[in-house]
């Protein structure tokens, strides 16, 4: 698994989400790595990294992802994921190998429910039926009439879906649809939790970030009017901030 690094400081590990390129992550490293030692993991089957054998494991990918950061000497780290990546960012924090002191969640989830599982396992039929995330993307993943509002910005989400195959996507879907539901234990974590959810996220919806923020002991809620799954690309400035105030 590979491991981009940026900058020198306190760690601070990102985590993107399904089909995801890391280059959405962008504005926030720019915003890092002058105080924070920034690691960008290239997960499974993207960029750098080769592909997990199947069937795809979460729990196994994530003691990968340990070893990678042990290798590096990261023994504790602050984190921020986004969707998938939020998932794998609890599971980091719920281990004992690395030590998590914070973590930002933008438009996450913990776990969720069999309907929400049986439309994993058939996104994962459809992409490897020959589906295409590009024509569906914007309305999927964005607020009403966002592509016509900010057009650059678009384009960057186009451009941050094309961060793995549809093979890879299928896979990890498959994952998540058998992945450890997580809820139940949010209540050992020690770090707090901050949760900035698009208020019209489609894709993960804001009940998921509301039962994230319920189960922990050190929550915070945070919902943008306006905006929906790619918070980081409609509400740039804003979300870069708040990530930078949980952080401290």
């Amino acid at each position: 698994m590979f491991i981009e690094e940026h900058g020198r400081g306190p760690a601070v590990l990102l985590l993107h989400g399904v089909v995801e390129h890391t280059r959405s992550f962008r504005p926030l490293v720019e915003a890092l790595e002058g105080s924070r030692r920034v690691l960008i993991a290239e997960l499974p089957g993207y960029g750098r990294s080769a592909p997990f054998a199947d069937p795809y494991d979460f729990v196994r990918v994530n003691a990968l992802l340990e070893d990678e950061l042990l290798a590096r000497d990261v023994r504790e780290c602050e984190v921020v994921g986004h969707s998938a990546g939020v998932y794998r960012a609890l599971l980091l924090a719920l281990g004992t190998r690395v030590r998590v002191n914070a973590l930002v969640s933008l438009g996450g989830l913990a776990g969720v429910d069999a309907p929400v599982r049986d439309a994993f396992e058939g996104m994962a039929k459809q992409l490897r039926g020959g589906l295409q995330l590009g024509p569906i993307a914007l309305d999927l993943l964005t607020a009403p009439g966002f592509a016509e509002r900010s057009p650059e910005s678009a384009r960057d989400v186009l451009a941050s879906i094309a961060g793995a195959s549809m093979e890879v996507a299928a896979s990890e879907y498959e994952g998540l649809a058998r992945a450890p539901d997580l809820r139940p234990r949010l209540g050992e974590l020690a770090c707090a939790v901050t949760a900035r959810v698009g208020a019209l996220d489609k894709a993960t919806p804001v009940a998921w970030s509301e039962a994230l923020v319920r189960g922990v002991s050190k929550g915070t809620l945070q919902i943008v009017e306006g905006a929906a799954h790619c918070l980081l690309q409609e509400d740039r400035e804003a979300t870069v901030a708040a990530i930078l105030a949980a952080l401290g």
